[in-house]
């Protein structure tokens, strides 16, 4: 009797392994954001503003994030494409990270006034 599942075939075990890389690879970004924000908002270390630490931070992870995941993830993926291709695509992904960027700002300037 054969069995089913997602791990049952190849091609479940595939989506897996990549869902498994994606999510290393976020929680890399997470890393990365959470130790951007602590290096350079702290007053024993860099003393940044909390605002622009979180947009730089943020913004480190974006790229990291992206990077990792063409590298990575999505290698199999990739299309033999030209830097310009993909510059354009890591904009397109840092416009749409930049909206949770914005509201991870306006959220965090509200906590810090509270």
């Amino acid at each position: 009797m054969k069995s089913s599942g997602p791990f049952s075939n190849f091609v479940g075990l595939r989506l897996f392994r990549r869902y498994a890389q994606f999510c290393v690879v976020g929680g890399s970004g997470v890393i990365m954001d959470m130790a951007g924000i602590y290096l350079m908002a702290d007053p024993n270390m860099l003393g940044w503003n909390l605002t622009l630490a979180k947009v730089v931070a943020a913004e480190a992870a974006v790229i990291n994030n992206f990077i990792w995941n063409e590298a990575w993830t999505f290698r199999d993926l990739a299309v033999k494409v030209g830097w310009h291709q993909r510059l354009i695509r890591m904009l397109k992904f840092n416009l749409i990270c930049a909206t949770g960027i914005g509201v991870n700002v306006v959220l965090l300037t509200e906590e810090s006034l509270v």
